[in-house]
């Protein structure tokens, strides 16, 4: 998700296709440019690390709902009961079992050790990625493009506020990437990541039309053995608790402008809400487009073929992660770390497709992914222009970014199984 990526790309494909090429990097200026963005990399996540602070960020949410499990045994207990207000412990109750060990130190310490796992997520993240797109010439610029993750604003939130993006990112790649050989492993990441939010289930969908099937069932099975964790301990309470005071609660706010998703948009065009003035208070129609564009997303979805290669199969799956990120109701901005991987899967494809058309659209996709919700704070009028009317399509710009990027992957795909059935 880099800035910095496209033009790696840009002088590679002259590279390539220049029969003498003007610009070529050394090894040696490869290996000090990667060096400096290591370091510029390695200062941001030491930075961010120190000014974590004391305040509560959603990491507080795990420890408070772990201390509750060990207080009452029931990790909703100060959950409030369903209403407008937003919930000690928006996550399925298997999180707080897996964090009791850590719940005992103080808030500081719990989130400067959930901010290291995450950061250790970060780097599996990327070193996943790179081994599965298996291309040297892009794995040489591997300091470039860590840096350009690290400083991506999407991965700054998700580090700053202890969210889980980037480790149920990681947890979909992995089951991507084991699926053929250790479908038992694949299985269990995907299980793994749909017992820590609901929404990674989507991907068991695309295990169910591309296969290998044999994950589906293992992740059936592992996903009954972790649903079972704390039914074993805890009997059916917390499940009760979770689906009355979270699922049931109401208290979502799918309109503000942080929702990248289509729910997001619609609800801010269509519903009253408190953090916009939308067209219309029309909730039915709302509903409505949200379905029927979700539709549309799950219906490209099957369609889109892959060749019936590594890289075909690597093309289809970069675009459900981006359907995924449209589709989930609630998707945080910090979840986008997972286009990670689609972004790297389009520069290989412009490697092997170039196109300068293609490459500014990417790097339009790029520049809207890298302007957060609340973009336009700094500019008091343009911000409040943005809160009704037609303004209101621009406050989210990064929904933008990953409809472009799925389109980009939606051509690239039917161009590279096109060049393979000509083979």
């Amino acid at each position: 998700m880099a800035l910095l990526q496209p033009c790696a790309t840009l002088g590679t494909m002259i590279e390539q296709t220049s029969p003498q090429p003007t610009f070529l990097l050394s090894p040696r200026a490869i290996r000090m440019a990667n060096l400096l963005a290591v370091a510029l990399a390695v200062l941001m996540l030491l930075s961010t690390g120190a000014n974590l602070g004391n305040g509560a960020d959603d990491s507080a949410q795990y420890r408070q709902a772990s201390r509750n499990l060990l207080q009452t045994g029931d990790p909703y207990a100060t959950t409030p009961s369903p209403g407008p207000l937003e919930p000690a412990n928006p996550n399925p109750p298997l999180l707080a079992y897996l964090l009791v060990p850590l719940a005992p130190l103080p808030q500081p310490a719990f989130r400067l050790v959930w901010y290291l796992i995450n950061c250790a997520c970060l780097l599996a993240l990327l070193a996943l990625s790179l081994r599965l797109l298996a291309d040297p010439a892009l794995s040489r610029f591997w300091g470039v493009i860590f840096a350009g993750f690290v400083f991506a604003p999407p991965t700054y939130l998700c580090l700053a506020l202890g969210q889980l993006g980037i480790m149920l990112a990681l947890l979909a790649v992995a089951s991507f990437a084991l699926a053929s050989r250790h479908p038992g492993k694949a299985g269990a990441a995907l299980a793994f990541g749909a017992a820590l939010k609901l929404y990674p289930a989507f991907i068991g969908l695309y295990v169910l039309v591309r296969g290998p099937r044999r994950v589906l069932w293992w992740a059936a099975a592992f996903g009954g053995f972790f649903l079972a964790i704390p039914a074993l301990l805890s009997g059916l309470a917390p499940y009760e608790s979770y689906l009355r005071k979270v699922l049931l609660g109401g208290y979502y706010p799918y309109p503000a402008a942080f929702n990248i998703s289509l729910r997001g948009l619609w609800d801010r065009l269509f519903t009253a809400n408190p953090y916009a003035g939308p067209w219309v208070d029309l909730p039915v129609l709302a509903t409505g487009a949200t379905l029927l564009s979700a539709a549309l997303v799950v219906g490209l979805c099957l369609w889109v073929r892959a060749a019936p290669d590594h890289l075909g199969r690597l093309i289809v799956f970069a675009f459900w992660l981006c359907a995924l990120q449209l589709l989930t109701p609630l998707n945080g901005y910090y979840n986008l770390p997972a286009l990670l991987l689609p972004c790297l899967v389009l520069i290989a494809c412009l490697r092997r497709y170039p196109s300068l058309g293609t490459l500014r659209l990417l790097a339009l996709a790029v520049a809207l992914l890298y302007l957060p919700p609340g973009w336009s704070r700094g500019f008091p009028a343009l911000d409040q222009a943005l809160r009704t009317g037609p303004g209101l399509l621009l406050q989210a710009p990064s929904l933008y970014g990953v409809i472009l990027m799925a389109l980009l992957l939606l051509r690239l795909a039917r161009l590279h199984c096109k060049n393979s059935l000509a083979r």
